[in-house]
């Protein structure tokens, strides 16, 4: 089965993992420090015959996430609160912020450890999610980022009132149920 490149892709930018019959970019989202080390170009053959990652595909027409050499670069790029600043350098500075990266859609900064490797904290607007032995903790930053919220206003509460003869409360209606 031929594979179908966007238009515009070399083939010198496919790679291929041995034991894979998948085609990748060298900065696919899903692949191990491990199999970036192992990582080959493709040959035409395994670009003739072989799929291509989905998510390299879209890396591949423009969806590349933006990467920096720095946090501070990172944090001007997504333009965090400048009053979260301080806490989102204190935290960083806990990771080993060796590869630092906004996705496409620009919805957070992510730091790993290295290539391949899984992010150790994700710094949102208001908040940063911190991966540690496999678990997740959020903290909430100072200036919190606020959202449009989903639907209308919550109902008012009333005083609905209590009946003279048998002191229930009574129905919205102003009559007793029980005594009417």
């Amino acid at each position: 089965m031929a594979t179908d490149l966007p238009a515009g892709i070399s083939p010198d930018e496919l790679y291929v993992v041995p034991g894979s019959r998948m085609l990748h970019s060298d900065d696919c989202q899903h692949q191990t420090e491990k199999s970036f080390a192992m990582m080959q170009s493709a040959s035409p053959e395994e670009i003739a015959e072989y799929e291509l990652c989905t998510s390299c595909r879209r890396v591949l027409t423009g969806g590349r996430r933006h990467y920096f050499p720095t946090f501070e670069e990172a944090m001007r790029a997504y333009q965090a609160p400048v009053e979260n600043r301080s806490r989102m350098r204190e935290i960083a500075a806990e990771h080993d912020p060796t590869v630092l990266w906004i996705p496409p859609a620009g919805t957070y900064i992510a730091l790993a450890p290295g290539k391949g490797m899984g992010a150790t904290a994700h710094f949102h607007k208001g908040h940063v999610d911190e991966h540690i032995n496999g678990f997740t903790v959020r903290e909430d930053l100072p200036s919190g980022y606020v959202t449009a919220s989903r639907g209308g206003k919550p109902a008012q509460e009333r005083e609905l009132g209590v009946c003279p003869s048998c002191f229930m409360e009574l129905l919205t209606s102003g009559k007793c149920g029980t005594c009417n």
